[in-house]
């Protein structure tokens, strides 16, 4: 029913032979003029409901909607938004337990209490083995607050469980001044700021822990660290800010954090084997609120550390390694992982690296002395420029191995002294290198014979060529060759450029 016909859509004239009329509340009646629709906006409806002066909503029967007039028939009333809120912390504390959940964590917890300040929406929880753990824990709360933030609790709202009534919370809310409130039974809604918290910390714990494929007996890390993410998060009921700088007023550091449940390496600090490995891996499994560091699971004795000298891998999940081969995360499988050559069946290199370990074992001849004149001895023709219309030059720029180098050399099996052959003497086959005082110089190698230890199949020299260099660049290149540097006072006397050098040396002085 409506005041305006401009407010139906489409209205049909009624017809005088129905005579059809609507009775008021005051007991007045009125004739029906028109029928037609009409559409309201959702909004409207939405608002009024929570500002009381919509008493319900009727339910459609037929053409019409039906309202309850009796008791039997009336659902619950609606609930008006709070639009109260504390004016500093502490004012008002929202308090709920969850639990108990099936699987405990690694430590025995099977609930948690959450506490919520209404004013900065400052989130605190606690792992609770049992719940007849809550007195104690409020009450360490309350010191907690006259000591460190030199303030007190003034309501602490809760809902209706014993443990919350119990002569113990009971004298302790009376001594400390508090003033306990909680909300009519079975109306969880009165409590909605704790709830929805809690709605918020489960979600985001399942997706933490699917992402790392964290066992369920850490759940109270996961939980921990939800909570450590969610005050330090902006949130929209605070107008952007987040709760810790709310609570604090500045707002909070955000380049320590790092992915849970993922891979890292700790330095070892303990370094009295030589050999052993510099860094330990382990999972990340939170931070520390006593100490300025990770807390840490170590893979390698499956316990719990804190350490600041951390270097993460925040892609790699070792717990996903474990449910996917079924086994634990083993700490060797992550040190090997950096090390160890990795073979590629499909390259050159890896047949070749196959081949060499899978050899067997040399004998003792294979350790004798190399002949050395089985080696051929280099072409004396390749020493000049190499033609490219000839096909043996192209050979010499391109050679080929005709036999793989060994990448892997097993230990060979020795056997006693005794049971090798009597060889005679042999030439040193250590490689002779030219003296350090020729470096910068251009100057002949020694062409490599049969004969010598300097032989080489491929002597740098058979490829060196200064045919293609121009007039210009290649005295150029000499020139930087001639100039010598005098090692001794006179003959730095006799140049007279290093002459100009030490007084501009001594002006600058």
């Amino acid at each position: 029913m409506v005041s305006n016909s401009e407010m139906i859509s489409k209205p049909k004239e009624q017809s005088k032979s129905i005579g059809g009329k609507v009775h008021l509340p005051n007991g007045d009646s009125l004739a029906i003029s028109c029928v037609g629709n009409s559409e309201l906006d959702q909004g409207i409806i939405s608002n009024d409901l929570h500002t009381g002066k919509v008493k319900g909503t009727g339910r459609l029967k037929g053409d019409l909607y039906y309202w309850p007039h009796s008791d039997r028939d009336r659902t619950r009333f609606p609930f008006p938004q709070s639009t109260s809120r504390a004016s500093k912390a502490f004012d008002l504390i929202h308090g709920d337990i969850w639990g108990p959940y099936k699987i405990p964590t690694y430590d025995g917890n099977r609930f948690f209490l959450t506490l919520v300040d209404d004013y900065s929406r400052m989130v605190w929880i606690f792992l609770l083995k049992l719940k007849s753990d809550v007195p104690t824990v409020i009450k360490d709360f309350i010191d907690l607050v006259k000591t460190q933030f030199n303030s007190a609790i003034k309501v602490f709202r809760t809902d209706n469980e014993t443990e919350f009534f119990d002569s113990h919370c009971t004298d302790m809310f009376r001594n400390a001044g508090v003033v306990h409130q909680s909300f009519c039974v079975y109306t969880p809604r009165q409590n909605g700021v704790v709830e929805r918290k809690h709605r918020q910390i489960l979600e985001v714990v399942r997706a933490i822990k699917f992402q790392g494929r964290i066992p369920l007996r850490f759940w109270g890390f996961c939980l921990q660290n939800v909570v450590y993410l969610i005050n330090r998060i902006p949130s929209t009921a605070l107008a952007g800010k987040s709760p810790f700088e709310m609570f604090y007023g500045r707002p909070p550091r955000l380049q320590h954090l790092r992915v849970l449940g993922s891979l890292c390496y700790v330095i070892v600090t303990d370094r009295s084997d030589k050999f052993g490995a510099r860094a330990e891996p382990a999972v990340h499994m939170g931070y520390s609120s006593t100490q300025k560091g990770y807390r840490l699971y170590s893979l390698t004795n499956k316990l719990f550390f804190v350490s600041r000298d951390v270097s993460f891998k925040e892609y790699t999940f070792p717990f996903k390694t474990t449910t996917s081969t079924g086994r634990r995360p083993n700490a060797q499988q992550f040190i090997d992982a950096y090390d160890a050559f990795i073979i590629d069946s499909s390259s050159e290199v890896s047949e070749i690296a196959l081949d060499s370990v899978i050899a067997p074992s040399p004998s003792p001849e294979d350790f004798s002395a190399p002949n050395l004149e089985a080696s051929s001895a280099p072409n004396p023709e390749a020493s000049s420029a190499p033609n490219p219309a000839d096909p043996a030059s192209e050979t010499l720029q391109q050679p080929h191995f005709t036999s793989p180098p060994t990448a892997v050399m097993p230990h060979p099996t020795v056997s006693p002294l005794h049971d090798f052959p009597e060889e005679g003497l042999r030439k040193s086959i250590r490689t002779s290198k030219p003296p350090s005082w020729l470096n910068g110089f251009v100057h002949g190698m020694p062409k490599a014979s049969p004969s010598t230890a300097l032989g080489s199949s491929y002597p740098m020299f058979a490829y060196m060529s200064y045919v293609s260099l121009s007039p210009p660049y290649f005295k150029a290149f000499f020139s930087f060759s001639v100039v010598t540097e005098p090692t001794f006072y006179a003959a730095a006397l006799r140049d007279p450029k290093w002459i100009a050098a030490m007084d501009t040396e001594l002006q600058a002085l």
